[in-house]
């Protein structure tokens, strides 16, 4: 199944909405179903007083519709939510619920390994002022960020919103009925162990 299909399935039960997209890689969508008319290259470079304003426009615009549903991505999310109270239509999220908390980085960061290194090898007196405003922006827009050295890739966490909307799954979960067994090969067996840490995994 792809993206598109399923915002329409969920729309359908639901009528015309704002659809938040997290954890999805984005590119493929169609644009004219964007809800903002801006694009961010980088968040962490962005001037978001001067973006405040275009969200407030956009917003407007946007206070009611007839498309079946406009969609924008769980950090444009962030902008959306501190004048929310414009909008008049549902908003619905839809997970990417491959992970649990922590999501692929996506190179919405001008430089994550710096950003990284100043995150959580610095402290905070010892950050100039324009590094300052780019943890700042960052700040904004991821909750977390993460390095796998496992993999050599880096994962973000999102804030956690006060009011969650309503929030749908992108993959269909199933129950299964597991029956455990003393009887198990000794060989050639991959062991992964469960923690509460998702980057091994």
């Amino acid at each position: 199944m792809n993206i598109e299909k399923r915002i329409e399935e969920i729309v359908v039960q639901n009528g015309p909405s704002i659809v938040v997209l997290k954890g999805f890689d984005t590119s493929e969508l169609k644009r004219e179903k964007k809800y903002f008319s801006f694009s961010i290259d980088y968040f962490d470079t962005v001037d978001l007083s001067t973006l405040q304003e275009q969200v407030i426009e956009d917003l407007i615009q946007h206070r009611t519709f007839t498309d079946a549903y406009l969609w924008m991505t769980i950090e444009e999310y962030q902008l959306f939510k501190d004048q929310e109270a414009i909008n008049k239509m549902p908003v619905l999220v839809i997970e990417n619920n491959l992970f649990e908390k922590q999501y692929p980085y996506r190179g919405s960061l001008s430089n994550v390994e710096s950003i990284y290194h100043y995150l959580y090898y610095q402290e905070d007196n010892e950050l100039e002022n324009d590094q300052l405003k780019i943890l700042e922006n960052v700040s904004k827009f991821y909750g977390q960020i993460d390095y796998s050295k496992h993999s050599g890739n880096y994962y973000v966490t999102y804030p956690e919103y006060d009011e969650k909307p309503m929030t749908f799954k992108y993959y269909d979960e199933n129950d299964y009925d597991f029956k455990f067994s003393e009887d198990y090969p000794t060989e050639n067996i991959l062991q992964i162990e469960l923690s509460d840490d998702e980057l091994p995994f």
